[in-house]
């Protein structure tokens, strides 16, 4: 299995075993969620986003470096709320809770990612070099009732080697075939056919 696939699951792992309740770590979503469904949570979901090869990736003899970056995409719905119970004027609206509550989950989910612990993202040593969050963007607020969604992602970017054993192909079935060649007393030459 290539190097990018065992990494994003391992950062899946990384994020599930940190939340401790603090957000949902989601597998890929193909419909659309309504804010209400969404609850206040926080989710997180990691995709496999882009990989580049360094310009020897062409050889077969040995490995070559490849540039891998996951999109950790965040989601966050909250509803308004009040800062002073005995002020009934102190009510934040939904867009400012749920800025602030995104803003807060991207810097606990880079936290957990660039954490010392997890610098070779659940590699053995040396298989992970240069991981680094590329950008954090957050999109716009998304009104749906009394809920707010508010969505963004971050890039996570490291450098790790591929090898390159070749295609395994698959078992497929053989036609195994005699021959008697007329005139032919000392061997009885056969032939084989294989595909």
């Amino acid at each position: 299995m290539m190097n990018f696939r065992t990494i994003k699951s391992n950062i899946i792992s990384i994020l599930e075993t940190a939340a401790a309740g603090r957000y949902e770590v989601v597998q890929s979503q193909r419909q659309k969620q309504g804010a209400k469904d969404i609850n206040s949570n926080k989710k997180v979901i990691v995709y496999f986003y882009n990989d580049q090869f360094s310009n020897n990736a062409g050889s077969t003899n040995g490995e070559v470096q490849s540039e891998v970056t996951f999109r950790i995409h965040l989601e966050v719905s909250s509803k308004g709320k009040f800062t002073d119970l005995t002020d009934p004027g102190s009510l934040k609206s939904a867009e400012l809770v749920a800025d602030d509550d995104w803003d807060e989950f991207a810097e606990t989910i880079y936290q957990i990612l660039m954490d010392a612990r997890n610098m070779d993202l659940g590699m053995t040593v040396g298989n992970v070099a240069n991981r680094y969050i590329t950008n954090i963007q957050k999109d716009d607020i998304n009104n749906n009732g009394e809920n707010v969604v508010m969505v963004g992602r971050m890039d996570l970017t490291c450098i790790t080697p591929e090898s390159v054993p070749g295609d395994d192909g698959v078992d497929g079935s053989s036609v195994y075939s005699s021959m008697e060649i007329n005139g032919d007393t000392e061997s009885k030459t056969g032939i084989t056919v294989a595909p």
